[in-house]
């Protein structure tokens, strides 16, 4: 599998800061329900769910993909598809060393598809962007509340 990362620092000069907890619970809320978080997604429905994973089907620029979505809560979020495009994304928050709190997306892509990777790489800003974006719009007005 081939691996592109993109990582950004989640509190960027002039937008409202966000916790580490707030950005947990928008990437839960996102394994739920994507369309919040990702323009390009049609469906997202949870078909099943456990402790700590759940099962969806997703439609994205109008390919059903299947997922297993597991969580290492307050750090990272893996979607490994099962059926459909194969492949695997996580959605990781991090810090770096000097206290900067980061959120990176990993796409992994079978090697041999070339043309899967590039499209991934030019959609990985758009996406974090978006899922920040969306994060904010939720602690804004009410739907991430933390105590």
């Amino acid at each position: 599998m081939k691996e592109i990362r993109y990582e950004v620092p989640v509190n960027a000069p002039g937008e409202p800061t966000l916790s580490r907890a707030e950005l947990w619970r928008g990437l839960e809320l996102k394994a739920e329900n994507a369309l919040p978080f990702i323009p390009a997604m049609q469906r997202c429905e949870v078909l099943a769910r456990g402790d700590g994973w759940l099962l969806r089907e997703i439609e994205l620029e109008g390919e059903s993909i299947r997922e297993r979505v597991t969580f290492e809560p307050e750090r990272r979020v893996h979607f490994e598809r099962i059926a459909g495009a194969p492949g695997w994304v996580d959605n990781v928050i991090d810090q770096r060393p000097d206290g900067t709190l980061v959120l990176r997306f990993v796409f992994g892509t079978p090697d041999e598809d070339e043309a899967k990777a590039r499209a991934f790489e030019s959609l990985l800003p758009k996406a974090v962007a978006s899922t920040l974006a969306a994060v904010r719009r939720m602690v804004a007005d009410g739907t991430i509340r933390m105590s």
